[in-house]
C-alpha cells in the first residue's frame, strides 16, 4: 500500500499546484464616462452689411415733450455683424444689436427699442422710445 500513499500524495500535490495556478477573474469595471462633446460653434457673424450708414430718423408719432424734433440726423455703424445706432446728439446713448443672416436687425437700449432690415446698401426700420416713434432711413456711406 505504500504505492497508494505515494499516488495519493502525488494527486494531492497536483491538485494544490493546479489551484495555485488558477487566477481570479479580473474585477468588473464600469465603462469609462462618455467623452463630453464640444459645444456647437456660434453661427458666423453676418459681415456683409458692415460699414457706416447715414440718414435720418423722421418722427411718425405726435410731438410730446420728449420728442419735439421732426427729423434727427442718424448714424449707424456695423462691425463684425454688431450694429450701433445713434440719433441726434447721441446723448441718449446708442441702440445696439446683432445683424441676423437674413439682414434683419433688432436694436435695444435702456430707453428705446427698434427693428429693421438691410437691403444691399440701405437700412430701413423704426425706433420707439417713450412717446416717440421714428422711421429710420439710412444709406451706406462706405
Amino acid at each position: 500500500m505504500p504505492n497508494l500513499r505515494l499516488l495519493l500524495a502525488a494527486a494531492a500535490c497536483v491538485a494544490v499546484t493546479a489551484c495555485a495556478q488558477e487566477r481570479a477573474a479580473p474585477p468588473v469595471t464600469a465603462p469609462p464616462p462618455p467623452v463630453a462633446q464640444p459645444a456647437p460653434s456660434p453661427p458666423p457673424a453676418v459681415t456683409q452689411y458692415d460699414g457706416r450708414y447715414i440718414g435720418t430718423a423722421t418722427r411718425t408719432s405726435r410731438a410730446s415733450a420728449q420728442c419735439r424734433a421732426r427729423t434727427l440726423r442718424t448714424t449707424m455703424t456695423v462691425r463684425g455683424g454688431q450694429a450701433s445706432l445713434t440719433a441726434g446728439s447721441g446723448r441718449a446713448g446708442p441702440l445696439e444689436g446683432a445683424v441676423a443672416a437674413d439682414g434683419s436687425l433688432s436694436l435695444a437700449s435702456a430707453n428705446a427699442r427698434g427693428a429693421g432690415r438691410f437691403n444691399r446698401t440701405r437700412f430701413a426700420g423704426q425706433v420707439e422710445g417713450g412717446d416717440c416713434t421714428y422711421r429710420i432711413a439710412l444709406n451706406r456711406s462706405r
